[in-house]
């Protein structure tokens, strides 16, 4: 967690207000070192749960999420390959995952800002003269896009 929250901070030029993980990096040591830097701890508290007030659910929703990205880390395996990258070399790899989660976000872009079968016929009569490009297209929309693609 040190390493990510220090790239941050390399990349943006400060510190992130809040840090989001699972209950392994809610240790001891991890909360010391954020706290240290002012950030924000959103996941599970150390210790005995508390009663309910308003507060702990208001940090329930924000812990929530964290399952929208694992979610996506999950989707990312299944559906996109995400876990059969098997690169030698670092560069190599990191090229694979910006890959596909460039095409993950495409396809999540095209779902929710397209009407999905207006898509399909005007992609069809742009590139009408390429039928190798016209099966290629029917075929990813009937990967992506069918009832059953996510069960």
């Amino acid at each position: 967690m040190k390493l990510a929250v220090e790239k941050f901070k390399e990349r943006f030029g400060h510190y992130p207000a809040q840090v989001i993980g699972d209950k392994i990096y809610g240790n001891r040591n991890n909360r010391d070192y954020l706290a240290e830097k002012g950030i924000d701890f959103l996941g599970h508290k150390l210790g005995r749960r508390p009663k309910l007030t308003a507060e702990i659910r208001k940090r329930f929703q924000e812990s929530m999420k964290r399952n929208q990205i694992e979610g996506g880390f999950g989707l990312g395996k299944r559906r996109f390959g995400l876990d059969r990258i098997k690169a030698r070399r670092t560069n190599t790899s990191t090229s694979w995952i910006c890959s596909i989660l460039f095409v993950m976000n495409l396809v999540h872009w095209l779902r929710d800002h397209v009407f999905v079968s207006n898509l399909k016929w005007c992609l069809g009569r742009i590139l009408s003269a390429h039928l190798f490009v016209k099966e290629l297209i029917d075929r990813c929309f009937s990967m992506f896009f069918t009832k059953n693609a996510f069960t």
